[in-house]
C-alpha cells in the first residue's frame, strides 16, 4: 500500500511538472524537456523516499521559482532570438480580442498560472522563518607603536587610502568570527536553531555566519557598520556586539605585538633605560571605540513577507500574461492547421 500511495504521489507531481514545461518555449522543450522531466522524477523519487509528502513539498517551493526564472528568460530571449515571433504573439492577441475559444485558452493558462504562484508565495510566507536585523558602529583608528630606528622622535606616515577596506577584510577573517563561535557557543545554538541535533563544526559555521554578516563603511563618515541577520533579535544584537569586541581584541593584540618587537629592537641597539618617547603615549583602547552598541530591533524584519509576497505576485502576474498569450498564440496555431 505504502509503495502505491509512493507511485500516486510521484505520478501526480511528474504529471503537473509536464503540464509546466508546457509553459517554455518549443525549441526549449524539444531540447530538453525529455532530460528535465526525468531528473524532475528522480527528485521526487529521492524526496519522497526521505520525507514523503513533505519532502515533495519542499521539492516544489525549490522548483518553482527556478521554472518560472527560468522560463519567463527563455521566452525574453526567444523575443531577441527571433524577430518574427513579436509579430505572431500581437497577431495572436489581436485574434484573441475577436475570436472566444483564444480568450477561454488565455483565461485558462493565465489562471494557472497565476495561481501556481500566488499559492507558491503564500507557502513562502508561511514558512520561511523572519529574519531579524542588528548594526553595531565601531570607529577605527589607526594605531602607531612604531619605533623610530634612526633616532627620529616623530614619524611621517602617508595616508593608507584603503585602511578601511582592509579592516572590513579583518572583521569578516576567520580568525575573528571563530572566536565569535567559540565565545558565543554559536556551533550548537545555530545547529540547535536550524533544526539539527547536533552542534556544526567550527567550519560550517563559519560558513554559515560569514553569509549572515555584512560590513560596510557609514556614508560620509569613518564609521563601520557591523550588520547581522538571524531569525533571534537578541542574538543578531549579541553576535553584532561580539564581532566588535573580537575584532577590538585583534587590534589590541596587534598593537602590543608591534610595540614589543619595536622596544626589543631599540634594546638590540641601544643601552640604557628606553626613552619616554619612544612608547606611544596614546592608550590602545582609542585606536577601536563601540560608537553605537547593536540593540535587538523587533521592528527591523528581514526580507518581510509582505515583499515576497507582492514580488510574487507582481511576477507572477507577468509571467501568466506572458504564458497566457503563448497559449492563446498555440490555440491559434493549431486552429489555423
Amino acid at each position: 500500500m505504502s509503495n502505491e500511495l509512493d507511485s500516486k504521489g510521484v505520478t501526480v507531481s511528474v504529471k503537473i511538472y509536464e503540464r509546466l514545461l508546457a509553459t517554455y518555449p518549443a525549441d526549449f522543450r524539444r531540447e530538453y524537456g525529455a532530460a528535465m522531466k526525468q531528473l524532475f522524477r528522480d527528485q521526487c523519487r529521492d524526496a519522497w523516499s526521505q520525507a514523503q509528502a513533505r519532502g515533495l513539498a519542499v521539492l516544489w517551493l525549490q522548483v518553482l521559482p527556478d521554472w518560472a526564472k527560468t522560463s519567463l528568460v527563455q521566452h525574453l530571449l526567444n523575443l531577441h532570438k527571433r524577430e518574427s515571433v513579436y509579430t505572431k504573439i500581437l497577431r495572436a492577441f489581436r485574434a484573441f480580442r475577436d475570436e472566444a475559444p483564444l480568450r477561454a485558452a488565455f483565461i485558462r493558462v493565465f489562471a494557472v498560472v497565476f495561481l501556481l504562484c500566488v499559492a507558491t508565495s503564500a507557502l513562502l510566507s508561511i514558512w520561511l522563518p523572519k529574519q531579524y536585523f542588528s548594526m553595531a558602529q565601531i570607529e577605527v583608528q589607526k594605531d602607531e607603536p612604531e619605533v623610530a630606528m634612526a633616532g627620529a622622535h616623530q614619524q611621517m606616515l602617508s595616508p593608507d587610502p584603503y585602511f578601511l577596506t582592509t579592516q572590513f577584510k579583518i572583521i569578516e577573517s576567520y580568525r575573528i568570527l571563530t572566536n565569535v563561535i567559540v565565545n558565543l557557543h554559536l556551533d550548537e545554538k545555530l545547529a540547535r536553531q536550524n533544526g539539527s541535533t547536533t552542534p556544526w563544526s567550527v567550519d560550517e559555521t563559519f560558513d554559515f555566519l560569514l553569509h549572515r554578516i555584512s560590513v560596510e563603511q557609514t556614508r560620509m563618515t569613518s564609521l563601520i557598520e557591523i550588520s547581522v541577520r538571524n531569525q533571534s533579535p537578541e542574538m543578531a544584537a549579541s553576535i553584532a556586539n561580539a564581532v566588535a569586541g573580537s575584532y577590538k581584541q585583534f587590534r589590541l593584540d596587534q598593537w602590543n605585538s608591534i610595540k614589543g618587537r619595536g622596544l626589543a629592537a631599540w634594546r638590540s641597539t641601544h643601552q640604557g633605560p628606553v626613552p619616554a618617547w619612544i612608547i606611544p603615549k596614546d592608550p590602545p583602547e582609542v585606536m577601536v571605540i563601540m560608537a553605537n552598541p547593536a540593540r535587538p530591533d523587533l521592528n527591523s524584519v528581514v526580507p518581510t513577507k509582505s515583499k515576497i509576497f507582492l514580488t510574487w505576485i507582481f511576477g507572477g502576474t507577468l509571467l501568466a500574461a506572458l504564458a497566457g498569450g503563448g497559449g492563446a498564440w498555440r490555440a491559434r496555431q493549431s486552429s489555423l492547421r
